[in-house]
């Protein structure tokens, strides 16, 4: 919805400001406590962390064999690993940015993970985590950080390393000055030591080396889309069929249940050479498939809203249980509204604004637990389209999204294979951390977002050396398992960093199947 990092088409950020209230004065609420966790003031005092409990300035938290998640009252989101001693020297949010905000931290030892909220979208100086040997800043919103002592890290050197998420995180000591984008581990070991990229750190993975094609210009032409693409206007569902070739996964004229907008999360992404999906908090949602939706952004905290115009919702899906929802909307305009601004937008029949949103989903202890992985099958998907418009929406076969459930839960999707204008891509990504998120309306959230790969044949510059992917997605729902109850779906939008960018939809459904750990 509205402007992706300066383009045409703005998209929802991730935003956890309407998840729960946090209280007036203090820091952060703790959303997830499990294990060995305490918080000490700063006389050294120390009691036990509980799910609900208001985090102060001025107190440590520190994780012995446990794991912590907490949520700040700008809207940021911040996940301890065991292990981890990690200090709030000065927070102050009065609800806007006013030039009085500040957080800042400091990580002692150990590994977290974070997004920014409100605070340092204006002014970046206000947000910054200190280590011992080097200080680390934003310019975007998430990643993640390991400050390793005595070889608490394993086989990995001592020192900090710092792996950006999303948009592009600063990294800073005595000797050095480094940008991180998403994808990229840097490392140093001292404070006057270099800061330099390595291929992984401690819980990081490898950064994503773009293709010799993937900057070159696409001079062959479209051409009318992959055999077998859904026309325009209708819907594919993986093109999994039945005994008798009908498609299956798509129930005639379900009667679908229109979740509480308290409890929607979702991820969007638009038309657009620089889009990318962003995840959001949703507070409104007119129907299904929706002519309407709102969300709030963390980076600004303002309403953000996309309204049908004379364009139409060209693709939809709807889980037969009401937990996910999938739509496009194309060939004509659509009105965003930012701020109380509003401007119209144009998208081509063959553009799309692509949505997955769903209600919140069910997580047992019992699954945390476990250390199982459960197998979650493509379900259903919006055709997928270029950022310029040119050629047909294509379609979407295969993937599968294994989802491990920990103290430490991922996603990591596999096998996807994307088909559009005689180009083949087959997408996938390392595990993607999980974030439980508290709905409003009882249970969980959990998202995830990172960048995969996408290897690409029959198109110049179709990614055949491998190119980036882009993935933002979330769980939803409620299903009965082996090891407990676990969300009964997973959706995800993504974009294939291809010369001309592809992007779309996908949903997946819980097939049944655990693998013990």
């Amino acid at each position: 919805m509205g402007g992706v990092r300066g383009c045409g088409l703005a998209v929802f950020a991730l935003a956890l400001l309407m998840t729960t209230k946090v209280g007036a004065g203090q820091a952060a609420d703790v959303v997830y406590a499990h294990g060995d966790v305490r918080v000490m003031d700063a006389a050294g005092a120390a009691q036990p962390v509980r799910r609900g409990m208001a985090v102060q300035s001025g107190q440590t938290l520190v994780t012995g064999q446990g794991r912590l998640q907490m949520r700040m009252s700008d809207g940021g989101f911040i996940a301890l690993q065991p292990d981890t001693q990690f200090r709030i020297d000065e927070y102050n949010y009065a609800g806007a940015e006013d030039g009085s905000e500040r957080s800042f931290f400091n990580l002692v030892k150990g590994g977290i993970r974070f997004i920014t909220g409100a605070i340092g979208h204006r002014n970046k100086e206000n947000f910054r985590i200190k280590t011992a040997v080097a200080t680390i800043g934003i310019r975007g919103s998430a990643g993640r950080a390991n400050f390793c002592e005595g070889g608490s890290c394993g086989g990995y050197p001592d020192g900090l390393y710092v792996t950006g998420n999303q948009d592009t995180l600063t990294m800073q000591n005595e000797k050095d000055s480094q940008d991180i984008d998403p994808g990229q581990t840097f490392y140093t070991g001292c404070a006057d030591c270099d800061i330099h990229e390595v291929d992984a750190g401690p819980n990081a993975y490898a950064a994503v080396t773009p293709g010799e094609g993937e900057q070159e210009e696409d001079n062959e032409g479209e051409g009318e889309g992959a055999s077998g693409a859904p026309a325009e206007g209708g819907y594919a569902a993986g093109d999994q069929r039945d005994a008798e070739g009908d498609l299956i996964g798509l129930p005639d004229n379900p009667v679908i249940p229109v979740p509480e907008s308290g409890d929607l999360i979702a991820s969007v992404v638009g038309a657009g050479s620089s889009s990318r999906p962003e995840l959001a908090f949703l507070v409104g949602v007119d129907k299904n498939p929706p002519t309407a939706i709102t969300g709030v952004e963390s980076s600004s905290g303002v309403l953000h809203s996309a309204v049908l115009g004379t364009a139409t919702v060209k693709d939809s899906y709807s889980s037969a249980n009401g937990a996910l929802f999938l739509a496009r909307w194309g060939g004509g305009t659509y009105t965003d509204i930012q701020d109380g601004v509003s401007r119209t937008e144009t998208l081509s029949g063959e553009q799309g604004l692509h949505f997955a949103y769903g209600t919140s989903a069910t997580v047992s202890e019992s699954a945390l637990s476990s250390g199982a992985t459960a197998f979650y099958d493509l379900a259903g998907f919006t055709a997928p389209t270029r950022a310029s418009g040119s050629g047909a929406p294509g379609t979407v076969t295969g993937g599968t999204l294994a989802v491990n459930f920990s103290t430490e839960p991922s996603a990591e999707l596999l096998g996807m294979t994307v088909q559009q204008g005689g180009a083949t891509y087959s997408v996938s990504t390392g595990p993607m951390d999980i974030l439980l998120l508290s709905a409003s309306g009882g249970g969980v959230n959990p998202i995830f977002s990172d960048i995969g790969t996408a290897v690409g044949t029959g198109r110049t510059g179709a990614c055949a050396n491998g190119c980036g992917v882009d993935v933002a997605g979330f769980l939803s729902g409620s299903a009965n398992s082996t090891i407990g109850t676990i969300p009964s779906h997973a959706g995800l939008t993504y974009t294939i960093r291809d010369a001309d960018p592809l992007s779309g939809a996908a949903g997946f459904e819980f097939n049944g199947e655990v693998s013990a750990p």
